[in-house]
């Protein structure tokens, strides 16, 4: 039909505008609340052992890493209207020197970072287009157009090897070698049985691995192929804490790591042994010899409280409660209330938390039949300060 758009440029208007809208839900997001958690790069053992959930103070939605120093993207809402400029960080693997501004880049945001023994790479977004970028490790030398023909405007995840660079975008996974040479967008097309856009890629062991989804907010796969594009497998691992999410991914010698809703998981790379290591850990993630890192985004607000559900027959009510951070304790409290208190090993939990009168409160509730009482929740994250809501309703009896 005249006029009629292909499926691919179709896509590209559909991600642009999806991107834009994330900018403007992120501007609004920007605004104070007194119950946020600020931004934090965590760090474990490579284990998972001895966690620390407050390591360095940054919002870093991607984050690379090799055996001296620790770099991250940082995040800027106004970045998301693509030609504002944003920085990359960098710090030393103990925490200290840290530099937020390591590398500026007056224009675009940075999506996708990666590095090896002798570049940082990353992805550059600016208005409609998208290109990798390339510097020195001393921060020199930057290229922003190292590879310009990427393929297009969409693209996240970004690895590199010994000899390649791979990075996600659209419906595919591209390859280039790693002086800029021998571009190839479409390296993968099996990846464009899926929809990606800021999903994961690692490579390690002679594959290369990649976050996708069926179709958008629906069921999240790890595809696996060989470094040279045979042996295509899209739906490698199953990542059972990760479903409905473009998950991060970073590879070392003998594991494969992943990031979701509930924290940092990882599985040998053969796809088997799956197991958790880092509740809470994520939505950014990077490994090297000794430390996994992660980001751990500002929760505007930490946790929501929602309408109670009143048991008149009982006198009490139940306080449906979204935690949006974690891992911590929720603790609720309150003049006349038991106290109740929960564990929160996740970053993505709905907790349901009892309201009991007690004392004067519960025996007024039984002469007149209702009583009003006023819940205090408490969030205390892992390495974080604690935040506080209030919600005041009624107790009835009937």
């Amino acid at each position: 039909m005249s006029g009629s758009k292909s499926p691919h440029a179709l896509h590209r208007d559909v991600c642009l505008c999806l991107l834009v809208a994330l900018g403007l839900a992120l501007a609004l997001l920007d605004a104070p609340s007194a119950w946020a958690y600020p931004a934090l790069i965590g760090r474990a053992n490579i284990d998972g052992s001895n966690p620390d959930y407050s390591f360095i103070p940054a919002d870093a939605p991607w984050l690379a890493a090799d055996d001296e120093h620790l770099y991250w993207a940082n995040f800027d809402p106004s970045a998301h209207t693509f030609d504002a400029g944003s920085s990359i960080g960098r710090a030393n693997l103990d925490g200290t020197g840290v530099d937020p501004t390591f590398i500026d880049q007056p224009r675009g945001s940075v999506y996708g970072l990666a590095v090896n023994a002798a570049h940082i790479y990353w992805v550059r977004f600016t208005q409609g287009d998208a290109a990798i970028a390339r510097a020195n490790l001393n921060g020199t030398g930057v290229d922003p157009t190292f590879i310009t023909d990427i393929g297009g405007i969409v693209a996240g995840g970004l690895a590199v090897d010994s000899s390649h660079i791979f990075w996600g975008h659209n419906f595919w996974i591209g390859r280039a070698n790693l002086d800029g040479s021998g571009v190839d967008p479409e390296f993968i097309s099996e990846y464009n049985r899926f929809f990606d856009i800021n999903g994961g890629v690692a490579v390690r062991g002679g594959h290369v691995y990649w976050s996708n989804e069926a179709s958008q907010g629906e069921k999240t796969w790890i595809g696996r192929a060989n470094v040279n594009g045979t042996g295509i497998d899209p739906t490698f691992i199953d990542p059972e804490f990760g479903s409905g999410a473009a998950i991060k991914l970073a590879a070392d010698s003998r594991h494969l790591y992943w990031e979701s809703y509930r924290g940092i998981t990882r599985a040998n790379l053969d796809g088997s042994g799956a197991e958790m290591l880092v509740p809470g850990g994520g939505p950014s993630m990077a490994v090297n010899s000794s430390h996994i890192y992660w980001g751990r985004a500002a929760a505007q607000p930490a946790f929501i409280v929602h309408k109670p559900e009143r048991h008149r027959r009982r006198g009490t009510a139940t306080l449906p409660v979204d935690v949006l951070a974690g891992p911590g304790e929720l603790v609720l409290t309150g003049k006349g209330l038991r106290t109740v208190t929960r564990t929160i090993e996740f970053r993505s939990a709905r907790e349901l938390l009892r309201v009991k009168p007690k004392g004067r409160k519960r025996h007024r509730l039984r002469r007149r039949g209702h009583v009003r009482v006023t819940a205090e929740l408490t969030l205390t994250l892992t390495g974080g300060d604690p935040r506080t809501q209030t919600k005041s309703f009624r107790l009835v009896e009937r």
